[in-house]
């Protein structure tokens, strides 16, 4: 079993708030909802699941929540009795008109008219407005969340969400003293400084609450006309139910807006049937609402929380909470110093259990119940204790006081931990940036040296500080001149930033950056020299960093260097094997055309290389290859290969018989480079094209006749450079009129493409026209960043 912590408090506390805060907006709804299964079942003669299940589908059908179409059916009927709290509709329709004073009931009820000043407003009417349905449905989700309240929180809040268009900034309960003073036991939409101002209102301030409580009726303000009455909460305009036992008023039901408003009858119609349902709910929980706040107090403590304002520590008001037998069970936070509210943004206005849930495992709730009972003040020593500090929970050293003032008791604490933590955080700064600092005051005759000023120089601390003469001792000899200098002028008032050289510890040497500076002598003293204050860095490893940057740099223009000068060889070599970058040659009614699509002269050449020639026969030769590499290497291995094709294509040979003489040339080097070519001979007679590959792209076909592009099969062959012992074949395709024959490298291809050769094929079915070879060049688009060779050729 894991045993529970102080940390876990807080999880808890906030997950059981959300929980209870779920349950009972749960509640709200359900009741009604069963409410309404209840009634379809017994309407019916169906079970209640199937009831249930009507109610839904008539929630879909309408788009209106499963609630509503609940509040609908019960609205929709009248028991026999027809009470208050479950007929609505009909009451809705004609609500009842109260009578001049308090009903007598058994139990808490709230007078059910608002029946304004004269001055302010004109009485309810006497024939009230036809309510529309939506009226009757927030009525009823009211009178539901009413019957799940159970305490005078639950109370307000669902005050506040039913009470109509536009809704209420905020709602709040009094409860009336036998002084004639008001007591604030409940509010929502409040802020905390409202709550603050209105917990205690005397019986001479005349207020609307007091109003109601003098005349035993409604009261309501449109907050449009000026009043004499001190108004307090969230706004001018209001409406205030007196609440009574018997003919006796207890209390003030209070709901407010923020701006002006006009109460049409309607709207006074619905308040009041607001206020009558409530009064069940508050009957019900009156009790436990009267306990749970400081009934003790004896004054009005806002100057309390003036004081505490212009405090600079940490500083807070708490008043009592007692349950029913007025034992104290938590304390209300009233108010809080700047710096305490600081520390803990949420916990004004809160229970101090519920902000603070650590304070009942740790003894300290206790000693304040001790403290408020026994009168005497209370003050514990610094101690190590858990506390949330900005959000997260840390382990502090806390001294606290708390003492009684007015049936309230004002709490403090410090925080002596904050020295300890400040010191190490400044140790850490110091390893982090390699760097001390020290001060010395020749007047108080004392010296001081921060923690990483010993580590930095390699001296024990045991040994204490240094003067600045030992210090100036430490350095290397021709680096104390200067730095005995730079303390002199900091002793008169001066600064002055100096490079020394150091051996750490008398081994290891090191270069400091020291900043020195001083106040200079005061007028009054006669001592010539001041407080001198340095500041010593180990700037070694910076000026290890700023030499292998140095050398870095300039190899990096070495090679930069390098690379121009071999990229300038091999444009020029290039330019020697391509002095035109686009061919065209026909024969008969044979015709080839070919591009190098270069990239600009500042790319890396790739050794993309095309040709077609015609031969002495008649015959064409067509070549296209990809040098695997870029730069020199890729030039110098297409001069290697491009002269041989044409003289052995002339001598007669077959395509894949030159790729194995190329392949066999290569490999006589210690490094074989790596090539892919297509080469292919087209018999100017047969129309027959025979061709080869050694690892290349294949050949599209463009068929004139139908308009189709479909790459041909490839023959065996690996890539140039890779086997020694490489075995190339052949293919042959026979051309008809009007047919493009198409060779390429692969900077053609549109590499976003999901098939890249896919996709040009398409292409150059569409954009091919049959005798025009010429077509094919525009068809694709090579990127400008890679070069590319693209070879057509058409039979017309």
């Amino acid at each position: 079993m894991v045993e529970s912590t102080a940390e876990d408090w807080p999880v808890r506390v906030q997950r059981l708030e959300q929980e209870v805060a779920g349950l009972r907006r749960a509640m709200r709804t359900r009741a009604l909802i069963e409410q309404a299964k209840g009634i379809l079942a017994e309407r019916q003669g169906v079970d209640p699941e199937t009831a249930y299940a009507q109610l839904s589908q008539r929630s879909q059908r309408s788009n209106t929540p499963l609630v509503d179409v609940a509040a609908d059916v019960v609205n929709g009927i009248a028991p026999p009795d027809r009470p208050a709290a479950v007929a609505v509709t009909a009451e809705a329709e004609t609500p009842p008109v109260a009578p001049a004073a308090p009903r007598r009931t058994e139990a808490l009820s709230i007078t059910p008219e608002p029946r304004p000043l004269t001055v302010m407003a004109g009485l309810a009417p006497t024939k009230p407005p036809a309510w529309p349905d939506e009226a009757k449905r927030r009525l009823r989700r009211a009178v539901s969340a009413f019957t799940a309240a159970d305490d005078i929180t639950g109370l307000t809040s669902a005050v506040m969400a039913n009470a109509g268009d536009p809704p209420p900034s905020g709602v709040a309960v009094f409860a009336a003293e036998p002084n004639g003073s008001l007591r604030l036991i409940g509010a929502e939409g409040w802020t905390s400084q409202q709550i603050s101002e209105a917990r205690r209102i005397p019986s001479l301030i005349a207020t609307p609450m007091s109003e109601v409580v003098r005349h035993a009726h409604p009261v309501l303000f449109d907050g449009q006309a000026e009043t004499d009455l001190a108004l307090v909460g969230p706004g001018p305009a209001m409406v205030g139910y007196p609440i009574a036992i018997e003919s006796r008023v207890t209390g003030v039901l209070l709901i407010s807006w923020t701006q002006p408003r006009e109460f049409t009858a309607l709207d006074r119609s619905y308040l009041d049937r607001l206020a009558q349902e409530s009064g069940r709910a508050v009957g019900r929980v009156w009790a436990q609402a009267i306990a749970g706040t400081a009934a003790s107090l004896t004054g009005d403590l806002g100057w309390i929380q003036r004081v505490i304002d212009a405090t600079s520590g940490m500083t807070q008001l708490l008043t009592p909470i007692r349950d029913a037998a007025g034992v104290v069970i938590d304390f209300y936070v009233a108010a809080m110093s700047p710096l305490a509210q600081a520390d803990e943004p949420d916990a004004l206005g809160r229970r101090l259990l519920d902000a603070y849930p650590h304070l009942l495992t740790n003894g300290i709730f206790d000693a304040y119940v001790r403290t408020l009972a026994d009168g005497t003040p209370w003050e514990r020593e610094p101690e190590p204790e858990d506390a949330r500090v900005a959000g997260t929970w840390q382990r502090v050293v806390k001294g606290r006081r708390a003492a009684p003032i007015a049936g309230a008791i004002i709490a403090s604490w410090r925080r002596v931990d904050e020295f300890v933590r400040l010191e190490e955080q400044v140790t850490q700064m110091e390893q982090l940036g390699h760097f001390g600092w020290c001060e010395w005051d020749p007047i108080g005759k004392r010296m001081w040296w921060s923690p990483g000023m010993y580590r930095l120089l390699g001296v024990s601390p045991r040994k204490g500080p240094l003067s600045r003469t030992a210090l100036v001792e430490l350095a290397e000899p021709e680096s104390r001149p200067i730095l005995t200098e730079a303390l002199r002028r900091a002793a008169h008032g001066g600064q002055a930033t100096v490079d020394i050289d150091l051996r750490r510890g008398g081994e290891e040497l090191v270069r400091l950056r020291a900043f020195a500076a001083g106040e200079g002598p005061r007028p009054e003293e006669t001592d010539p020299r001041g407080t001198v204050r340095l500041l010593v860095q180990d700037i070694s490893v910076q000026l290890q960093l700023d030499e292998q940057l140095r050398r870095s740099q300039a190899q990096a223009s070495a090679q930069r260097v390098r690379l121009a000068a071999e990229h300038e060889l091999t444009r020029a070599l290039m330019d020697l094997l391509y002095p035109a970058r686009s061919f065209d040659h026909s024969s008969g009614p044979l015709r080839v055309v070919g591009r190098h699509f270069a990239t600009d002269r500042t790319a890396p050449l790739r050794g993309d290389f095309c040709d077609a020639q015609l031969l002495p026969n008649g015959d064409l030769l067509l070549v296209v290859g990809d040098m695997f590499g870029s730069g020199l290497t890729a030039a110098s291995a297409v001069a290697r290969l491009m002269p041989p094709v044409v003289a052995l294509g002339i001598a007669g040979l077959a395509p894949e018989a030159i790729l194995a003489v190329l392949n066999t040339e290569l490999h006589r080097l210690p490094d074989p480079p790596l090539a892919s070519l297509a080469l292919a001979r087209v018999d100017h007679e047969t129309k027959v094209a025979t061709w080869a590959q050694a690892g290349h792209l294949p050949p599209i076909l463009v068929r004139g006749r139908t308009a189709t592009a479909t790459p041909l099969k490839s023959p065996e062959g690996p890539a140039l450079g890779l086997l020694p012992d490489a075995v190339f074949s052949s293919g042959a395709a026979q051309l008809e009129p009007g047919d493009t024959l198409v060779f390429y490298t692969d900077g053609v291809l549109d590499r976003r493409a999901r098939d890249p050769l896919k996709n040009l094929s398409s292409k150059l079915g569409r954009g091919v026209r049959a005798g025009e070879p010429e077509s094919a060049l525009t068809v694709p688009t090579p990127a400008r960043t890679d070069e590319a060779c693209l070879v057509a050729l058409s039979y017309s």
